[in-house]
């Protein structure tokens, strides 16, 4: 079963992630307390939240000889026992919360330089989504990840 296993939030740029035993997700705007988190605006907040997947995590571990936590690749909601590339362009369901995937993250020269490793590479194509939170609601570890039908643009 797809779900997720882990809740990130940080504060402020450059501030350290910490774990969260559940999060608010609002629509339009992100996750209450997360430096992405922007209200007020006429516009929709695309890259409210981001996810990445334990699987990757694991596997730039095992290629780069590491240990990083998933707290270090500084996404939200961290996921298991689903390929988050799949998701890209389509709706899905986290318990009651409803996202779309518009964008995949790749790693970046920030991250990169903080942890000291070759993320550009280790992570390439597996760094993650962006999504847009469509419907909020609490988002807590162990819910599951539901993939709706491609919503048509």
């Amino acid at each position: 079963m797809a779900k997720i296993i882990q809740i990130f939030t940080c504060d402020q740029t450059g501030s350290k992630t910490v774990e969260r035993g559940e999060a608010f997700a609002r629509a339009d705007c992100g996750l209450v307390g997360d430096r992405y988190f922007v209200e007020n605006s006429d516009v929709a907040n695309k890259g409210a939240i981001t996810l990445q997947s334990i699987e990757a995590i694991q596997a730039c571990n095992r290629q780069l000889g590491s240990d990083f936590a998933p707290g270090d690749f500084r996404r939200n909601l961290i996921t298991q026992g689903i390929e988050l590339n799949s998701l890209l362009g389509k709706r899905f369901r986290v318990g009651e919360v409803l996202l779309y995937a518009w964008e995949l993250c790749q790693p970046c020269r920030y991250l990169q330089e903080m942890l000291a490793a070759d993320l550009l590479t280790a992570m390439h194509d597996r760094g993650g989504l962006r999504a847009e939170i469509l419907e909020g609601g609490i988002i807590k570890p162990g819910m599951p990840i539901t993939v709706l039908e491609q919503r048509s643009e």
